[in-house]
């Protein structure tokens, strides 16, 4: 599941035009960002990037806990998907997948 400032509409477009198979969640007004504790304030309310969170992911086992979690520092950074991957992997046994984990 990802969480997004886009609108519903906006996120359809992009699921779409991406393929994407993972849930999209619209958080236009920011409350589950803040609920989250990950509301980046570093910049003034009028500038393009107030608000934008640090890029980052959480890794939950099927029963909803919190396994594995990792925030970037800068708005513009991102991990690659290899890296994603190893982290979900060292975090939850293989039988948490449901299936083989991604790296085999």
């Amino acid at each position: 599941m990802a969480v997004t400032y886009d609108s519903p509409e906006d996120q359809e477009r992009f699921t779409a035009k991406h393929s994407l198979t993972i849930p999209l969640v619209s958080d236009i007004d920011g409350t589950t960002v803040r609920n989250l504790g990950l509301f980046n304030d570093e910049f003034a309310p009028d500038h393009f990037a107030y608000g934008v969170t640090h890029p980052g992911f959480f890794v939950l086992s099927p029963t909803g806990i919190v396994r594995a979690k990792s925030f970037l520092t800068e708005y513009d950074q991102r991990l690659e998907a290899r890296a994603l991957l190893a982290i979900a992997d060292g975090a939850l046994p293989a039988s948490q997948f449901g299936r083989h984990p991604p790296n085999t």
